[in-house]
């Protein structure tokens, strides 16, 4: 009689004690969540305090932005044709604004940054230094300038509904591919944000769960358009086995800034490329 109420209380206890593991293992995911947008989007969210436990799974809702910024190119392909302006300047501008709208410009800040220290023609030390120098050096405001023009001429001509939701898909796989990297190549520092994020990611969780999103991210765009979608994973699958190599050549290793240089230069190679495709 008293083994077994011995083992009852010992069962009673592990239920509890899992019952209040699975709840804070819930509220994690959830404040991860929340992290991962307040970070990489401006969308209002419920604040949360940066604890190390909770930044496990940031990377992991990363693509979801994307879903929200594809969301939004969607929406607005559809305003503009319903004011019958699909076709203008003025739906290609609000096509090429509007990513950088909800994201606060977060990834634009790393383009601007890298390209400055690219165009130094320093040594990787002094690289790394510039990418943490708040100051915009004129090569950087010129190529942005470069980049925006040829992304708002690629955008003119994406105006045809399928070639917009295949432009929706794009800004979830360059976010898929930004995660993946962030979690699988070395850190240039080990400071910053990025550090953070992937020091304290749940690595296996982490990979799997971009794996899986990526296997959807494909399944999605090859079935709005099997050559296009190829086209489209393809060129993500060459860019990021070259920004790997690039950035360890040159940095030593990936930073939040080589992070954000990379997801711009691939969503604008993705445009053009979507723009050639169409008149093919």
């Amino acid at each position: 009689m008293e083994n077994n109420e011995a083992e009852n209380s010992k069962v009673g206890s592990n239920e509890v004690a899992n019952s209040k593991a699975a709840k804070k293992s819930g509220k994690t995911v959830i404040n991860s969540c929340f992290i991962a947008f307040s970070m990489y989007s401006r969308l209002p969210v419920p604040k949360r305090e940066w604890k190390q436990e909770d930044m496990r799974y940031v990377l992991c809702f990363f693509p979801l932005v994307g879903v929200l910024l594809g969301a939004a190119a969607v929406l607005w392909h559809g305003l503009c044709g319903y004011l019958q302006s699909e076709d203008t300047v003025f739906y290609a501008a609000g096509q090429l604004v509007l990513p950088i709208m909800l994201t606060g410009g977060i990834h634009l800040d790393g383009f601007l940054d890298t390209t400055d220290a690219l165009r130094s023609y320093a040594d990787r030390e002094k690289r790394l230094e510039i990418l943490q120098d708040p100051h915009v050096g004129s090569f950087a405001v010129i190529e942005t300038i470069a980049l925006s023009v040829l992304s708002f001429g690629a955008l003119t001509v994406l105006t045809d509904p399928r070639e917009v939701r295949l432009l929706a898909g794009v800004y979830v796989l360059s976010r898929v591919c930004s995660g993946l990297c962030a979690v699988t190549l070395p850190c240039a520092k080990r400071e910053g944000l990025l550090f953070l994020f992937s020091d304290s990611a749940h690595k296996r969780a982490v990979i799997g769960t971009l794996c899986g999103e990526l296997i959807l991210c494909a399944a999605y765009l090859l079935f709005q358009s099997p050559a296009g979608g190829a086209l489209l994973l393809l060129l993500a699958g060459i860019g990021s086995l070259a920004y790997a190599r690039y950035t360890r050549s040159v940095f030593g290793g990936i930073t939040g800034d080589t992070e954000g240089w990379f997801l711009v230069c691939l969503e604008a190679a993705s445009m053009l490329a979507l723009a050639v495709f169409s008149k093919v």
